[in-house]
């Protein structure tokens, strides 16, 4: 309301207010991508977890397996058991063999995972630290006491970049133009100056 031409205004009182709706918007949606990777993050170190428990017992099974296969092989010999049965025990190591690869690759996927996961968390802190400062930028506040000279702006209005605003001058100073002649005009200046400001006068006129 006190943006108007000739209106003073206090240093760091508020000016204007952009609409702050849009980057509302954007910070939010933000911290929901952030939640989301978070919760990506969470399922890959629980499935992680996880996976290193099955290998534990995936090796546990294969070296019972070997066992199996060693007695299997060495009963064959003895002709206590039939090559049927080797061979099945044989295909068991295999198997055991099989899925405790396909879990250690499982493992480093997961790390791969995190990692990318995490960059794309880092990312996304860094695109809300810019919206909180879009967000904080919405408030225009007076760097200085001053007065208001021409105001081109009214509530409600679109604005584009880069577009003057407003004129605000600062109290702290003012141009007061005065006529003076010329041989009193050393009297508002220290000893030694007249002659030089005298001078100056003279080339002026």
């Amino acid at each position: 309301a006190n943006l108007q031409s000739g209106a003073l205004i206090d240093q760091d009182e508020e000016v204007l207010r952009i609409d702050p709706a849009e980057y509302e918007l954007t910070l939010a949606r933000l911290n929901a991508e952030r939640r989301q990777v978070e919760a990506q993050i969470s399922e890959l170190n629980t499935r992680s977890t996880n996976e290193v428990v099955s290998l534990a017992i995936d090796e546990r099974s294969l070296e019972v397996a070997v066992s199996q296969l060693d007695r299997s092989q060495g009963l064959v010999k003895k002709n206590a058991v039939s090559q049927v049965r080797v061979e099945k025990d044989e295909t068991s190591v295999l198997t055991q063999r099989q899925s405790i690869q396909a879990r250690r690759n499982s493992i480093l996927l997961f790390g791969s995972q995190r990692k990318t996961s995490q960059a794309n968390l880092a990312l996304i802190d860094a695109k809300i630290a810019q919206a909180q400062i879009d967000l904080t930028n919405t408030v225009i506040r007076a760097p200085f006491p001053a007065r208001f000279g021409q105001v081109n702006i009214e509530p409600g209005q679109f604005l584009n970049a880069n577009e003057q605003l407003f004129e605000a001058y600062a109290t702290s100073l003012a141009e007061v133009p005065v006529q003076i002649s010329a041989t009193r005009a050393h009297l508002l200046f220290p000893p030694g100056q007249t002659n030089t400001v005298g001078a100056e006068m003279n080339m002026e006129r």
